[in-house]
């Protein structure tokens, strides 16, 4: 299809539209096509919670609003509300892992469906951050997955809410009276639990939003996430998808509290599958890594709070491309090059396991 049928008339810089024809570029889709796949049953089994009869395919309120964006008119505020909290959240959806796996995905995203073995091996190795402090009340404040033999990744803004001080493991500690732990498990409509301790930190990054820790012996057969040791070619565009616990951000806007709400059905800190893919340009230069310029990968996942640690995903070849570290809301996800912590001497020495 040629580019110009997927233009948005231009109007008043509005992020959730700049955000819309990324996609729509991205995903090569046409009008039609993004109607018919908001319109699809997404493919969650726990979508029997959501209260209510979904409505009918002609009844569905996007439907007026992508037609007068085909027909480049202009869109009310009423129109723009929906293209925030119903369009964008169904083409970039997060979906349930049940038992260490997922239910078959709709077609757009069918070569995620052709690696679920390949998925599956890798969403064990990803836990669930949670830590006890003075007060003996467990909290869950991040995401962390496996990088070698008792080895975890995690952000350093996570790390940082029960350690003190940055570097290797002479400068850094333990907070006094807090008990972290990795959960593997923490899935939807499960009491299930596979915890680790956490029982040492062995780097906090002192340039780096990136922690590594040591945890308890993990179970048998559980194989570390490899990290891209080499930058990918044609990295925009391409298809990724993130592992991890997206938590409520009750400091949001009313209008993005409940759209947290409706996506995530009420039911946060479990372990999703949030696939989207690499924006343009790939790689943004940003200020936001502890007062440093860093080098990000972008990308459009649907991330939340508590995702801070996931592993971003490369679905071709299965390895871990980018540690996400921060969003901006209708802007950009954004995830520290693999390539680049895997160059570290810091993290090298610490024994990651490298693709």
């Amino acid at each position: 299809m040629n580019i110009k049928e997927r233009n948005i008339v231009p109007e008043k810089k509005d992020l959730a539209l700049d955000m819309l024809r990324q996609i729509m570029e991205a995903d090569e889709l046409s009008f039609d096509q993004m109607a018919r796949s908001i319109l699809k049953t997404p493919g969650r089994p726990a979508e029997k919670k959501i209260r209510g009869a979904r409505p009918a395919p002609s009844d569905h309120p996007a439907l007026p609003v992508l037609d007068r964006l085909a027909s480049k008119k202009r869109l009310t505020l009423a129109d723009r509300r929906i293209v925030r909290a119903i369009i964008l959240p169904g083409l970039r959806p997060a979906f349930d892992i049940i038992e260490d796996t997922f239910g078959s995905l709709p077609p757009e995203w069918e070569p995620i469906n052709r690696q679920k073995l390949v998925m599956t091996k890798l969403i064990r190795a990803v836990g669930r951050v949670d830590y006890t402090g003075r007060d003996q009340v467990s909290r869950p404040i991040g995401t962390a997955f496996l990088v070698g033999p008792r080895l975890i990744m995690t952000n350093r803004h996570v790390a940082q809410r029960f350690t003190s001080g940055v570097g290797d493991r002479l400068r850094v500690r333990f907070q006094a009276g807090c008990r972290p732990r990795l959960d593997l498990k923490q899935e939807v409509d499960s009491g299930e639990t596979i915890l680790l301790d956490v029982t040492a930190p062995i780097l906090v990054h002192p340039r780096w939003d990136v922690a590594l820790l040591q945890v308890s012996e993990p179970p048998d057969r559980l194989a570390p996430l490899l990290l891209a040791r080499d930058e990918i070619d044609a990295l925009a565009g391409r298809l990724v998808a993130v592992i991890g616990y997206p938590a409520f951000n009750p400091q949001a806007g009313e209008e993005e509290r409940l759209l947290q709400r409706r996506m995530f059905r009420d039911v946060f800190d479990k372990k999703r599958l949030q696939p989207g893919k690499i924006m343009k340009p790939a790689t943004r230069k940003i200020a936001d890594s502890f007062k440093h310029f860093v080098e990000a990968v972008a990308h459009d996942c649907s991330t939340l709070h508590n995702n801070s640690g996931s592993a971003l995903i490369d679905i071709a070849s299965g390895s871990v491309i980018g540690l996400h570290f921060q969003g901006r809301y209708l802007e950009a996800n954004y995830a520290l090059p693999a390539w680049e912590l895997a160059a570290d001497e810091r993290i090298a020495e610490a024994g990651v396991a490298l693709a």
